[in-house]
Order: structure tokens, then sequence, then C-alpha cells
């Protein structure tokens, strides 16, 4: 078994933990885009606008913005609400990026498992 000193986790180097954080997203974000039985009868996302778009946002959030949070939000919503299907690989890395950032999403539904401020 590994022992792990504060300074071998990702919590305490940003850089390492941004890159894990992108590249989590964008593993369990490409998995759904592929499954086009779920995008393209659901032309309408959660939010109504064709997920296409939903995924642009989704990408632009991670990628320009570096809102690693708001996507990780809009992921956790769009799975919540259509039947796409993730890997166990993309389903243990996306529970990861969940455990990291501390919380589900800021729905007042979720503030269970909101832990973002030591709650």
């Amino acid at each position: 078994m590994m022992n792990l000193t504060p300074q071998a986790t990702l919590a305490s180097q940003p850089g390492r933990r941004t890159h894990f954080i992108i590249e989590r997203l964008s593993q369990v974000l490409s998995e759904m885009e592929q499954q086009s039985d779920v995008v393209a009868p659901h032309a309408a996302g959660a939010g109504g606008q064709p997920l296409d778009a939903s995924f642009l946002r989704i990408w632009q959030s991670i990628e320009i913005t570096g809102d690693w949070g708001r996507a990780y939000e809009n992921i956790v919503a769009d799975l919540e609400t259509l039947p796409f299907r993730l890997s166990g690989k993309s389903a243990i890395a996306l529970l990861e990026v969940g455990l990291l950032l501390q919380f589900k999403t800021s729905r007042d539904t979720d503030t269970p498992y909101d832990f973002r401020s030591g709650g």
C-alpha cells in the first residue's frame, strides 16, 4: 500500500489537479457526444437548447473559461435527465471530479452533497 504524503496529493498541486479535472471531464463528455442514439432523439437538452449547443457550452467551460465546476454541473444535469450510458471508467472519472470539486451541483436538492464550505 502506498503512503501518500500531503505533497503528493492532487489537492496540493493545483497545476496537476487542473490537468486531471480537464482530462476527466473531457473523457466523459467525449463519451456522451458519441452516443448519437441519445443526442439525435433529444434535439433539445435539459435547458431547452439543442444538445450540440449544450456540448459546445460545456467544452467552452472546460477549455476557454476554465469553469470546470459549471462544466461538471452541466454534465451531471444531462446525465440525470437524458438516457446517456457511461462506461465504468468514465463513471469513475466523473466521481473523481466530484470528489475534487466537493459538490454535486448547486441546485437546492443537492445541498446534502455540497462540501465546499466545510459543512
